[in-house]
Parts: structure tokens; C-alpha cells; sequence
């Protein structure tokens, strides 16, 4: 369909009201769509309006002659680069078409001519920009825009800003690429506020501040539920492991913040970055899954991190009535607050969870009534949870049920080998090897943002909030620990590892008090149990031989009969030859152990006498240790 439009400027706009496409002879275009409503089907618009406007061939002449007016002078035709009348409208009804994709709307009011947005867009110096309706996109390839609906379909790299609470976003399927929103705000109540494909594999930057909520009661506000191939990443669009950038999702009834929608489970997601705030609708998670949905494959390796789950879903994990698996920690700061007996980390209200594993960060957890800080929501069980490091608060409000299944449920296969847990601990953690682990308090550490175990650094990070002390879980044996300011003891005794600050060089000597000749020849000399002080870590506990000794250059110790004047005498000798003062016996450095043998010979004679006179007879040895 063609129409002219008439020379009166009072009827340009009830003519091309009707008309849904326009055409631009200079430049390239660049499109600003707003609406006073939402609308159905751009055909439905375009019916109603054409109902409204009577056609020029019906009109009395006379009533086109006063249209006209009294000036014989026309304005001047223009042509566009093809020939074709600039003011002519060709194309099909609600479509806008051109290199931006296809833009499908009621341009009654963006064709107006007191419209800013037009004119501004038609001066536009970035052709890649595009606005539409409160959205703009850059840049202009691989969308499409359909009542109210921002889809990127065609794989690349996209930036969405503008405030709206009639326009959405989808993802469509067998996307790759990346999205960033900067300062975007969506508030809708017609589905989710981005809706990505379970099949899309997409990268979500944010810049600035961004909202996607929805009132919608089926959706999550950031909806990637029922994941096939799919993945969702979030990060900052400065980068990974960088809090810039913000995003607040809040889901609708039975819709996670960030998630599956109603009875949508959510898998393959990965945080790396950004400031993210996301809250369930009812029943939902935070993050994780929506209503009845569980939740797996969800990993935070960095970024500013909070999540409520609303009745009965998980924090980040499980909706209510589901269960987790596969949640990974490796950094960031994670606040995650369950619903009514949902678990902070793990199931919802019913949900177990397997597998959750915190390698890093700083982690603070809490269940609300009856679900547990770490594993399973009320009735749920927590199974294989994994901890080498962070810094890790978990608890209910009652102060237990840390690291647990929730009320009724039970823990096991817990393994703990590093970091600080804060609060109950279950299911008789063990160091992953068949060996219990024992917690123990080192207290009095502000600032302290290092703390190695035994050689093993234990990877916190940084104090718990409003405490400065940690809480260490170790093997049932003495450990030293270290930090960069002190060095201390960890001593085991009845099932408790008591710390204390090493002051002290410490160290276990064992000799033999005595040796009888006349039954043994030889004498073990050990070292063990050697703590250093931090200054002293470098240097070794030294046994030699004191120079208080009486023992000859040859290794002779001169034995005195009890009682009497007469003299007989030993020879004394290790693995490398006679001893005599100043020798060396063993050397044993911190946290070391050593042990030498020292041998003697039959009791002999003085010179000149071939047999020893009977008798008791005793000798000496004298031992120096020092610390060098």
C-alpha cells in the first residue's frame, strides 16, 4: 500500500497515522519508536488506526481545496537516492526494516512532529546506536525488536541501556556472544525481565547500575531455567574479579532472582564479577532455582555476592522442594540467606544438597528456622561438602545447624582442610583421608589475612566480620601455625587441639640416663617435637659432644671404679669414627626429627695391665645442644 501525503501539514499526520514504516533518503537511519500503550499485534494497531482515517478519494473537492488553500505554490518534490519520493511510505504495516534488524511498533507518536526523539535520532552521529521505545542497543545488527520484546538472536557483542517498565529482553537460542547493560532498569510484570535461552551461552557484563525485576508469577527476574547446552556468566564489565558494575534481580511469584522460573531448575551458571543483589519471588531462590526446581552447576569465583531466597528457597541453591549439587566457592563475597527452612547454601525447604565446595572467598551463610547455614533445607540432608579454604560463616538463626542438614536431616562425608569455619560443624569431618579433624581457636588476629598450617598455607581470607579470631580444623596431632607476626602451638590432648604462641624454642632431647656394659654396647640420641620461633625458624638444634667430657682425641672415656683408685677405660665411636669434644652428633631443623647411634667397646685395662680389676665402674658422656 502506497499513499501520497497532501500538501496541508495539518493532514500529514492523520495520513500517515495508519503507516508503520518510514523511509530515509540521507545517512543511515537510525529509529526512535515510543507508544502511549502496549500493543498485541502491530496489526491490530495498524487496522484500528486506518479505521480512523478516511480515504483521499472519498473527500468532497471542495473539502480538498480548503485543505489545500489559496496558494497556487507547491512545495517541491523530493526524491531519495533510488528515485523514489522522500515522502512517499513504503513497506509493510508495524515493520521498521534496515540494517538495525526489524523494529516492529506504533510510530504514531515517533512520527510526530513535535517529537524530540526523531529529529534527535535522525541527527544521531553514531548510526550504531539505536533507540527503542525506553531502550537504546548498540550496535545496530543481530536484534529484532516485536511488541515490547528486545530479542538478540544472531550471535555477538551488544550493549543495552534506558529505563523501562514496558520493554523486555530475550536471548534467543543458540546464542554466543555477550550482553552488556549499563544503567539499565526493567520493571515488567509480562514475563522476565531478561529472559536467556537454555541453549544461549551468554556473558552478562554489567556497567553502571542495572535492575531486572518482574512481578510476573512464573518468572525469575534474570530467567535461565530448564538449561540444555546453555551457559549464563556474569561479570563485571571492568572485568573478573572486579565489584563494579551492579545488578539487582528480583523474581517473581515462584521465580528465583537470578534462575529458573516456576518449576524451573537452574544449572551452568558462573559469577565472576560485579555487585549482585538477587532475591526470589515466593518460593524461589535468590539464585538458583524457581518453585519445585533444583538447582546444579552454579559457581562464584568472584564479585560482591547477595542472595535471599524468599518462603522456603535456598539463599543460592535450591527453590522450595528443591534439591543442589555441584556449588563452587573460589572467591568473591557471598552473603546467602535462605527462606522459611531453606538453606542458606544448599536445598530449599525439602531440598538435600550434594556436593557444595568452598575453596575461597569470604562466605557467610545463614538457614532461617529449620534449614542449615551450608547443606539441606528442613527435612534435607547435606552430602559431600567440601572446604580448603575462605573465610566462612554458617549457621541457622538459632546458632546451629552450621554445616548440616536441616531440622530432621543429617550430614555426612564433610571434609575440611583449610580455610576458617565459623559455627556447628556435622558429619565428623574428617581431612578427606580416613583422618578426623578437630577445630581449634586462634584467637586475637585482626588484620591477619594469612595463616599457614604445618607448611600448608590454609587460604582465609581475611576475619570473619566483627570477630578476629579463627577457627582452624586440624588433624588429632601437635601442628605448628604460622602467621606473618607470631608462631604457635597447636597441642592435642582429648580430642581438643589448645593453640598457644610459641615464645620459645622448643624441642624433645632423649638420651639414655644410663648404659650397662656388660649387656649393651650402643645408645640412641634423638631429636623431636622442634618448634622454632618465628626468628629462629631458619636455624637447627645441634647435640654435640660438651667439652666437659673426659674422653681422649682417640675416642677413650675413662671409667672409675666405685670406691676405689683403679682406672679402666671405653671406646666411644659413631657411624663416622671416634668421638671426642666438639663433635657433632645430629642436627635437626624446625618441625624435624633425627636420632644417631653411639657405639662403646668392652671395658679395658689401664696400660701396662692385662686384666681389669673387678669392681664397679663409671663413666660420663656429656651432651651440649644449642640452637644455631
Amino acid at each position: 500500500m502506497k499513499q501520497k501525503r497532501r500538501g496541508c501539514k495539518t493532514c500529514i499526520r492523520t495520513t500517515l497515522l495508519g503507516i508503520s514504516v518510514m523511509a530515509f533518503s540521507m545517512g543511515n537511519p537510525v529509529y526512535a519508536a515510543e507508544t502511549e500503550q502496549e500493543t498485541n499485534t502491530n496489526a491490530g494497531v495498524l487496522q484500528e488506526q486506518q479505521g480512523n482515517i478516511e480515504s483521499p478519494t472519498d473527500e468532497d473537492p471542495s473539502e480538498q481545496e480548503k485543505n489545500i488553500g489559496t496558494s497556487e505554490e507547491k512545495e517541491p518534490e523530493s526524491l531519495d537516492q533510488n528515485g523514489k519520493k522522500e515522502d512517499d511510505v513504503i513497506g509493510e504495516a508495524g515493520i521498521v526494516t534496515g540494517e538495525a534488524g526489524i523494529v516492529t511498533e506504533d510510530t504514531d507518536k515517533a512520527l510526530s512532529p513535535d517529537n524530540r526523539n526523531v529529529s534527535e535520532a535522525q541527527q544521531n552521529p553514531n548510526p550504531q546506536i539505536f533507540a527503542l521505545n525506553d531502550l537504546t542497543v548498540n550496535p545496530q545488527n543481530g536484534w529484532a525488536y516485536d511488541k515490547n520484546v528486545l530479542t538478540f538472536s544472531s550471535s555477538g557483542d551488544y550493549t543495552v541501556t534506558g529505563t523501562t517498565t514496558r520493554d523486555r529482553i530475550v536471548v534467543a537460542p543458540d546464542f554466543e556472544g555477550s550482553i552488556t547493560i549499563e544503567d539499565l532498569t526493567i520493571n515488567t510484570s509480562s514475563g522476565a525481565a531478561l529472559l536467556v535461552d537454555p541453549s544461549a551461552k551468554l556473558t552478562l557484563k554489567l556497567s553502571g547500575i542495572n535492575t531486572l525485576n518482574t512481578a510476573n508469577v512464573s518468572n525469575a527476574g534474570l530467567d535461565f531455567s530448564n538449561v540444555t547446552s546453555g551457559y549464563l556468566i556474569i561479570t563485571s564489565a571492568a572485568g573478573d574479579g572486579i565489584s563494579d558494575g551492579s545488578l539487582t534481580a528480583t523474581g517473581g511469584t515462584n521465580g528465583a532472582g537470578v534462575g529458573g522460573g516456576s518449576n524451573g531448575y537452574a544449572g551452568n551458571i558462573t559469577i565472576n564479577g560485579g555487585t549482585i543483589t538477587a532475591e526470589g519471588g515466593t518460593n524461589g531462590a535468590g539464585i538458583g532455582g524457581g518453585s519445585n526446581g533444583y538447582a546444579c552447576n552454579i559457581t562464584i569465583n568472584g564479585g560482591t555476592i547477595t542472595a535471599k531466597g524468599q518462603t522456603s528457597g535456598a539463599g543460592v541453591g535450591g527453590g522450595s522442594n528443591g534439591d543442589v549439587c555441584n556449588i563452587t566457592i573460589n572467591g568473591g563475597s557471598i552473603t546467602a540467606e535462605g527462606g522459611i527452612n531453606g538453606a542458606g547454601i544448599g536445598g530449599g525447604s525439602g531440598g538435600s544438597a550434594d556436593s557444595i565446595s568452598i575453596t575461597g572467598g569470604i562466605v557467610k551463610a545463614y538457614g532461617t528456622i529449620s534449614g542449615a547455614g551450608i547443606g539441606g533445607g528442613a527435612n534435607g540432608n547435606c552430602t559431600f561438602a567440601t572446604i580448603t579454604g575462605g573465610t566462612v560463616e554458617a549457621s541457622n538463626r538459632n546458632g546451629r545447624k552450621g554445616i548440616d542438614g536441616g531440622s530432621n536431616g543429617s550430614a555426612k562425608n564433610t571434609v575440611i582442610t583449610g580455610g576458617s569455619i565459623k559455627g556447628p560443624v556435622s558429619g565428623s569431618p574428617t581431612d578427606g583421608n580416613g583422618n578426623y579433624v578437630y577445630k581449634a581457636i586462634l584467637e586475637n588476629q585482626p588484620g591477619i589475612t594469612s595463616v599457614n598450617v604445618d607448611g600448608m598455607d590454609y587460604k582465609v581470607a581475611g576475619n570473619h566480620e566483627n570477630d578476629d579470631s579463627y577457627y582452624l580444623y586440624m588433624t588429632g596431632r601437635d601442628h605448628v601455625i604460622n602467621t606473618p607476626q607470631s608462631r604457635y602451638i597447636g597441642e592435642f590432648a582429648a580430642s581438643k587441639i589448645t593453640i598457644s604462641e610459641l615464645l620459645e624454642n622448643m624441642y624433645t632431647l632423649t638420651i639414655p640416663a644410663s648404659l650397662e656394659l656388660g649387656s649393651m654396647h650402643e645408645a640412641d640420641i634423638s631429636v623431636s617435637r622442634v618448634y622454632m620461633t618465628l626468628p629462629d625458624m631458619g636455624k637447627q638444634v645441634k647435640v654435640k659432644v660438651s667439652d666437659s667430657t673426659k674422653i681422649s682425641q682417640e675416642g677413650v672415656l675413662a671409667l672409675s671404679r666405685t670406691g676405689g683408685s683403679a682406672e679402666v677405660f671405653t671406646s666411644v665411636s659413631n657411624e663416622s669414627g671416634p668421638l671426642t669434644t666438639g663433635i657433632e652428633i645430629l642436627s635437626v631443623s624446625d618441625r624435624g626429627s633425627d636420632s644417631r647411634k653411639i657405639y662403646f667397646g668392652d671395658p679395658a685395662a689401664s696400660a701396662g695391665s692385662s686384666t681389669v680389676p673387678a669392681g664397679n665402674y663409671s663413666g660420663t658422656l656429656t651432651f651440649a645442644v644449642s640452637v644455631e
